[in-house]
């Protein structure tokens, strides 16, 4: 049955797409063309006034394409390197991120509508992320994302979903292609005086381009809006995902030269795969006086991992936690003013393979998190054209493990492992202005990354850091610097992880449509 509703979803939103394609054509002849803002032109006024790497990737530049992963939608994205690895797995480094690891992320924030996906050790999965279901995606670099709270080398990469108001009336679109893939989107958004709602459930099945890679996945994101006063709103979100995805294994070269499309016969073997199962739900309060706005929200996201291997890893865990965020904006001087925490557990159990179900239990250990952030920004205007940026980030992680079972080493039953955090991240920069549509901008950040349970747990104790010369809270510091010069919307960088940074370039505004034409190509609704 389930492998029947992966198969129908695809096709019933192609057939229902091509029955309202008349009706829609006639609607589009009919359009009336407004010119009210989008959440788009608010993002992209926010990246002109960052004093560094920065982008807003729309909906438009990319909903004519195939789009499989993040990869189709940021590739043009300065600084931004993706590699795929099988299906919408990816490897994803900003200015160096993640370089120590093959595989899922490190480094980088990944954040929807503002809130992180990522667990409180900062793992996560990059397929939890749908382009096509986006207004658009937002790229902060470094420590341009100190807005999101993130003090990673990578920065920051925030997915905003549509609302009732920039996306009303239905939507579908369908996806064929090569090796079975099919993929199917339904979306919908009405608006009234003082509530909107927007939902979108879409589902994707592919076999893959090798052996033992077959995607399926279903997803539902959906929000709901209400204005009750002029100053107070509230929106609250959902989100769910199950994604099951087979994979395929690493091949020597000569295998991938002789028959690239093979599997590797262990993973086959083994029936490795990785399969997760989430459900996100947040709360955002909005206090609106002008000049003045003020964020406060909470968050709960649970996550279930299944992922035969060399083992069975299979992992429960809930994450929650909450932020605060007042951005002022006046005439000479604007500031943001923030904090967020983010408290999470995971239940992770490891059994013998057994084809890709599990055997007995190999290990099993409570796995806990905190990582709390808070942050600011003055950017000041002595002059006109001229903006000075002054801010930081202070940043506090905890991490500890207690194992419950350990058959390889009975032991370690126990065994208790911990270690605490603390960095301050700071930044400087200046963005001038000389004529419309033309800037300058030089800045200097300081970026710091903690390990995740991955790094730490290799051994029972915790693998030990340097010392940060504060007693014993360890802590990962900068290890040099990367400086980079470039011309927008292709840019060179150099860095190294954890490192200070050094920026200047000259950026040009983004060759993109105006409101007309976006509104135009909106009223076809997504």
């Amino acid at each position: 049955m389930t492998k029947f509703a992966y198969r129908a979803a695809p096709s019933l939103a192609l057939a229902l797409a091509i029955v309202a394609a008349p009706a829609q054509a006639e609607a589009a002849d009919a359009t009336i063309i407004v010119t009210a803002p989008t959440a788009t032109d608010a993002a992209e006024d926010r990246v002109r006034r960052t004093a560094g790497g920065a982008d807003v990737v729309s909906h438009e530049d990319y909903a004519d394409k195939s789009v499989i992963s993040l990869r189709d939608t940021l590739a043009f994205s300065p600084g931004v390197y993706l590699q795929p690895r099988y299906g919408q797995e990816i490897r994803i480094s900003i200015r160096g991120s993640g370089l120590s690891r093959g595989f899922h992320m490190r480094g980088l924030t990944l954040l929807q509508d503002g809130v992180p996906i990522n667990l409180a050790d900062d793992n996560g999965d990059f397929q939890e992320l749908e382009p096509i279901f986006f207004d658009h995606l937002e790229v902060y670099r470094g420590a341009n994302a100190l807005r999101f709270g993130s003090g990673t080398l990578g920065g920051a990469i925030n997915g905003v979903t549509p609302t009732g108001r920039t996306a009303h009336g239905l939507y579908m679109r369908a996806d064929v292609g090569s090796f079975d893939s099919y993929r199917g989107l339904v979306s919908a958004g009405i608006a009234g005086d003082r509530i909107d709602a927007w939902g979108a459930i879409g589902a994707d099945t592919s076999d893959g381009d090798r052996d033992h890679v077959k995607r399926r996945s279903v997803r539902f994101h959906g929000n709901v809006g209400m204005r009750f006063s002029d100053i107070v709103s509230n929106r609250l979100y959902v989100s769910f995902n199950t994604i099951d995805q087979e994979i395929p294994g690493a091949l020597t070269r000569a295998q991938a030269l002789a028959t690239p499309h093979m599997a590797n016969p262990a993973t086959v073997a083994g029936n490795n795969a990785r399969d997760v199962d989430s459900l996100r739900i947040q709360n955002r309060t909005r206090f609106d006086w002008g000049a003045l706005t003020l964020d406060v929200g909470a968050f709960l996201n649970v996550k279930s991992l299944y992922h035969p291997i060399f083992e069975v890893i299979d992992q429960e865990s809930a994450d929650r936690g909450g932020y605060f965020r007042f951005d002022y904006a006046g005439e000479w001087i604007e500031a943001t003013v923030g904090g967020e925490l983010r408290v999470g557990d995971i239940r992770a159990k490891r059994f013998v393979n057994l084809a890709g179900k599990r055997g007995n239990v190999r290990f099993s250990a409570d796995q806990d998190a905190r990582a709390a952030t808070l942050y600011g920004e003055l950017r000041v205007k002595p002059v006109t054209r001229l903006s000075l940026i002054a801010g930081g980030i202070y940043a506090d992680g905890k991490r500890r493990q207690l194992i419950n079972l350990n058959a390889a080493a009975p032991a370690q039953i126990g065994t208790v492992g911990r270690a605490d955090f603390d960095a301050f991240s700071p930044k400087f920069g200046i963005l001038f202005e000389p004529a419309a549509g033309v800037q300058f901008y030089a800045n200097t950040s300081r970026s710091v990354e903690f390990p995740g349970f991955n790094e730490l747990a290799q051994i029972a104790s915790f693998v030990a850091l340097d010392r940060s010369g504060r007693g014993p809270r360890s802590s990962v510091r900068a290890a040099g610097q990367g400086r980079s010069i470039g011309i927008s919307p292709i840019t060179a960088a150099t860095s190294r992880a954890n490192c200070s940074s050094i920026m200047s370039a000259l950026r040009f505004p983004p060759r993109r449509s105006t409101p007309a034409v976006r509104a135009m190509k909106a009223s076809k609704q997504r």
